[in-house]
């Protein structure tokens, strides 16, 4: 039997997405993420005070064609790369509306929904 592992550096829990962003405001301003999953989201550029470590509060807002879903979370930034301009952030203690949010997002669920509700 052969063992095939995982690349070291990859520590993600989550599967991240690229194709459905969401939208970070973030010191008063909006950014749309690059990836993110339900452990937390990657922007750029970012060039603020933030430090790997803070926790802060963002608002993420989803838009479904119908309905634009808000949310103020609470996250904790894990990497910043300034010439890169690169802000990583896990979420934490997601609450249970915006976990389904996020969720139903991801599997594409929250779109449909949106769909059926407009018929």
């Amino acid at each position: 039997m052969r063992v095939i592992g995982t690349r070291i550096t990859e520590r993600r829990h989550d599967k991240r997405l690229t194709v459905r962003p969401i939208t970070v405001e973030l010191d008063g301003k909006s950014y749309e993420t690059l990836d993110w999953g339900l452990g937390g989201f990657l922007i750029e550029p970012y060039e603020g005070r933030h430090m790997p470590d803070d926790r802060l509060y963002v608002c993420i807002k989803i838009d479904d064609g119908q309905h634009t879903h808000s949310h103020v979370v609470e996250i904790q930034l894990v990497r910043l790369d300034r010439k890169y301009g690169e802000f990583a952030a896990s979420f934490i203690n997601l609450d249970d509306d915006t976990f389904k949010t996020l969720e139903g997002w991801l599997s594409g669920r929250l779109s449909r929904d949106a769909l059926n509700v407009a018929r």
